[in-house]
């Protein structure tokens, strides 16, 4: 505190020094001895205004080359204007804005779950992962195959054809239409069912349509690599668990995102609360220029006091400037996590918070915190499910090592005659029918593809299971964290409460002092700035505090319970029809 006296006294003097505040004048004598003079000095007549003018405008004594840093003899008369104090008025004026708008926290919250542009972001996370399952169910989806075919042929026959038939040329003519439906099922089984119908013409049959086909249907099982539910539909399950996971996420980063906003708005009240205190300080300072002014109007006071007590209030009114734009700042802040639109009112008035913190005198445990953060976490249930995919992917893997060992079979009924007809019934009464079973094999020499994803599938499983140890350490260590912080800011308010007690009680006594005339305007603005201190740490203490139970909610999973807000997933959109997405030549978007 000595050393900001010497500060505030050293500024003092080169501010009087710069400004030119000092005038040439009869020096006072500065001290006295206890030896007595040898006779009563005669009554110094007084000084005439003429010789007041002249000493008022005699220039300031020129500073020596040698000492050209001496500081302003004591002596010389100070000027009681050499601190001007309206341009300040006229910047603290200019800064106030006439137009303001309330915002209650509430009204924060739910314009930040409405707008935040985080949150809307990973939101869409949780959409593509519902698009992911639809395209993973699409492997399972019937392909519709078809295709028609018409030929035309005329060769020249061969001499042996000739020579028995007579017959010069051939010509034959030939239509073919197949439709059929292959698919997969979901324990690997292929199928594929088809409908073959064709006609002919040609020379040998004299022209005459002749119509063949017939129904074909065709499996085959997978019996090692390939086989089973748990194979096949692990993209779809993966998919599933993704979807999970990006929820998760944007329950975190819906709490992450609200978390900010809160703290942003406590920032706000405590940048407000600071403004209160440097103008309560500012006007503390003008209380004492008035007093001081008073008492040298009535001759019991010093111009030094006056000085002292403009200078003081010059640094409050500087003080009173960066608390506004300090508030600037941190509204600033607030819009932009709100994601404000121009015209909107927030953006255009200045936003005035309404709620203050309350004080909270809730135990903390910090075992039981740390449990309900153990369960409650969404990471930690993300962690798990990279788990169950990493083991979805070793099941998989694990698979490919098989060799393959299909089994299939194949049938087919149709006929041959005259009429399309025919064809038909002769579907229906096996006119012609075959049957076909298969069984194929392969087995890849080394597998070294399949060994190797295997393997890195089974590190994969390690990896995982020690990224949910660490999720589990790095929540517990936030709790702790947040526990530690609110036990800290709470001995804090007590402590910095009592302090700015007692500092208003020192700065109540040192303004008596200086009426009394024991004191200076020094010392008592030395007092106003130790009130100030303390009252500008109680503010910080109280809005750290509020800070810090958020982030404690935060690091439990449970800001949104006690928010009163319920976590509802967003909707999937729905997917582009069946239809429209075959349709060609048409806009998708």
């Amino acid at each position: 505190m000595n050393s900001l006296r010497l500060v505030f006294a050293g500024t003092l003097l080169l501010v009087l020094a710069a400004a030119g505040v000092v005038h040439a004048a009869e020096a006072p004598p500065l001290a006295q001895t206890d030896t007595p003079s040898p006779s009563p000095e005669p009554e110094r007549p007084a000084e005439t205004p003429a010789v007041a003018e002249d000493a008022a405008e005699a220039p300031a004594p020129a500073v020596s080359e040698a000492e050209p840093y001496a500081a302003p003899r004591f002596q010389e008369k100070i000027d009681l204007d050499a601190i001007q104090l309206e341009p300040f008025y006229e910047k603290l004026a200019a800064k106030a804005a006439p137009e303001q708008t309330p915002l209650t926290l509430e009204e924060c919250i739910r314009r930040a779950l409405k707008s935040n542009l985080d949150i809307q972001i990973v939101s869409f996370g949780a959409l593509k992962s519902s698009a992911d399952i639809l395209a993973a169910k699409g492997e399972f989806d019937p392909i519709g195959t078809g295709n028609l075919t018409y030929t035309e042929t005329e060769q020249q026959a061969s001499s042996q054809i000739f020579a028995y038939g007579g017959v010069s040329s051939i010509e034959d003519y030939r239509a073919r239409g197949q439709a059929g439906i292959q698919g997969k099922l979901h324990w690997g089984t292929q199928y594929d069912v088809s409908m073959l119908v064709e006609w002919e013409e040609n020379t040998f049959n004299y022209f005459i349509k002749e119509w063949s086909g017939g129904l074909s249907l065709s499996l085959t099982q997978p019996l090692l690599r390939g086989r089973g539910k748990a194979v096949n539909l692990a993209r779809v399950r993966i998919a599933r668990n993704s979807e999970e996971a990006a929820e998760h996420q944007l329950r975190i980063q819906t709490m992450s995102s609200l978390a900010e906003v809160i703290k942003a708005y406590w920032d706000l009240v405590g940048a407000v609360e600071q403004l209160k205190v440097r103008q309560s300080s500012m006007t503390n300072a003008e209380r004492l220029l008035t007093l001081n002014e008073k008492r040298l109007e009535i001759g019991t006071g010093a111009a030094i006091d006056v000085v002292q007590a403009r200078a003081g209030l010059a640094a409050r009114q500087s003080d009173v400037i960066s608390a506004m734009s300090t508030i600037a700042d941190a509204t600033t802040r607030l819009r932009n996590l709100l994601n404000v639109d121009p015209g909107d009112p927030l953006q255009e008035k200045r936003i005035v918070p309404v709620d203050r913190p309350r004080p909270d005198d809730s135990e903390v445990r910090l075992d039981e915190s740390i449990a309900r953060a153990l369960e409650l976490r969404p990471e930690i249930q993300a962690a798990a499910l990279a788990i169950e995919n990493a083991r979805i992917n070793t099941t998989v893997a694990k698979n490919n090592l098989l060799p393959q060992l299909d089994v299939g079979g194949s049938v087919f009924q149709g006929a041959r005659g005259p009429e399309k007809y025919d064809v038909f019934e002769g579907v229906r009464d096996r006119d012609d029918n075959s049957m076909s079973v298969t069984v194929q094999g392969s087995v890849p020499i080394g597998n070294r593809t399949a060994r190797g994803q295997y393997q890195r599938s089974r590190i994969e499983i390690s990896e995982a299971e020690r990224q949910l140890e660490k999720v589990r350490q790095d929540i517990m260590l936030t709790v702790r964290m947040a526990y530690t912080a609110i036990e800290t800011n709470r001995t804090l308010v007590e402590s910095s409460t009592q302090s700015r007690k007692l500092q208003e009680v020192n700065v109540a006594a040192e303004e008596k002092l200086l009426e009394l005339g024991l004191a200076s305007s020094y010392q008592v603005l030395d007092m106003q700035d130790d009130l100030t201190a303390a009252q500008s740490q109680e503010v910080q203490a109280t809005i750290a505090l509020e800070k810090a139970f958020v982030d404690l909610r935060l690091a439990e999973g449970s800001l949104l319970d006690m928010l009163g807000i319920e976590f509802v997933p967003p909707l999937p959109e729905p997917p582009i029809g069946f239809v429209r997405s075959v349709v060609p030549f048409v806009n998708k978007d």
